[in-house]
């Protein structure tokens, strides 16, 4: 144990991710967060001090859920085991978070971060982790951040070159980090920067491995009449299909689920959502999607799902005018004309 950080960890892709985990908290302690990336969620119990620490990822990909009844913690990743273990009074729902919920009218179900929709049961917050201490008969709880984009330092760099070589770097290593699967590799793709961003670096990676990586794509039916609209395109069909001209290792499906809509899954829906969801309409085709890369053997199915706040995000005139004020005129023009 070695808590300088002068040990090393000889890394194997045989060695489970847990085991990983352990051995970096072994090795740097609380302190481990400031050298691992990627989707955890990990709880810590110590026998001697009798303390149980969980700790989430830095942007909470990973949840983790928990409740102390009657001097004893439970937690997981998902609801269920503690519905099924816990107390009664422990699982009554939460009316703030219902009505929270309800008050918001876009997709988003979580208002207030800490709150789940159960009032007992609560959830450690992104870059977080939740220390539980025994202390004599009762509990202490202490919560601590050890991330959060308000710590980041800002990037400053000469040119606009080195913010897009690092863009691409990082790009480039979140995807390929998560190219784990042990079969297949899929990706639910669109024509947007987002999942075709992905999709691009991702293939090329799998052609060095000589696999293929297999996209699914939501369409309308074949009855839908497309109308037109420049900012609004319902069928990407012709989009995606360019892409794949371009990157042939894709082997593209579109689905169209065929006979099925929110009210006809309705049912199957409630049966694995955990609590309300305001989505349901992309449920359907989201199930239909991960059914089929199921058959073909993706263990793994990438997507571009917090593209809009990143590589897809921002207003195109505040771009044009930035470039405009920076006097980069003919810049600007190439923004506004693509």
């Amino acid at each position: 144990e070695d808590r300088k950080g002068s040990h090393p960890l000889h890394l194997d892709e045989r060695i489970p991710d847990g085991t990983l985990l352990y051995q970096a908290y072994l090795a740097w302690g609380r302190r481990f967060t400031d050298h691992v990336l990627g989707a955890f969620s990990l709880v810590i119990y110590d026998e001697q001090k009798k303390s149980c620490i969980l700790f989430t990822d830095h942007t909470g990909n990973r949840s983790l859920y928990y409740c102390i009844a009657e001097q004893t913690i439970y937690f997981a990743t998902v609801f269920a085991p503690l519905l099924a273990v816990l107390p009664k009074a422990y699982t009554r729902l939460n009316e703030k978070w219902m009505v929270a919920c309800e008050l918001d009218t876009t997709p988003i179900m979580e208002f207030y971060p800490e709150l789940t929709p159960f009032q007992e049961i609560h959830q450690v917050l992104p870059g977080h982790s939740v220390t539980v201490l025994l202390n004599g008969s009762r509990m202490e709880i202490n919560e601590n951040c050890y991330w959060g984009f308000h710590r980041s330092k800002p990037l400053k760099f000469r040119t606009q070159e080195e913010y897009r070589e690092l863009f691409i770097k990082t790009l480039n290593e979140c995807v390929t980090s998560v190219l784990r699967s042990r079969k297949n590799t899929g990706i639910t793709l669109s024509s947007g920067l987002d999942s075709s961003s992905v999709a691009c670096v991702a293939v090329k990676a799998l052609e060095g491995m000589n696999q293929k990586l297999y996209s699914f794509t939501s369409v309308p039916l074949p009855e839908h009449e497309e109308k037109y609209d420049p900012y609004y395109i319902t069928d990407e069909t012709a989009g995606v299909r360019c892409i794949c001209e371009a990157y042939p290792g894709i082997d593209p499906e579109f689905v169209s689920c065929e006979g099925k809509n929110a009210c006809s899954e309705l049912k199957s829906m409630v049966r694995y959502l955990e609590f309300p969801h305001k989505s349901r309409q992309n449920m359907v085709w989201l199930d239909e999607i991960y059914e089929r890369a199921a058959i073909k053997s993706c263990n793994v199915v990438l997507k571009g799902q917090f593209g809009n706040a990143t590589i897809s995000q921002g207003k195109i005139l505040s771009r044009v005018y930035d470039e405009i004020k920076r006097l980069h005129f003919k810049t600007a023009y190439h923004e506004a004309d693509m």
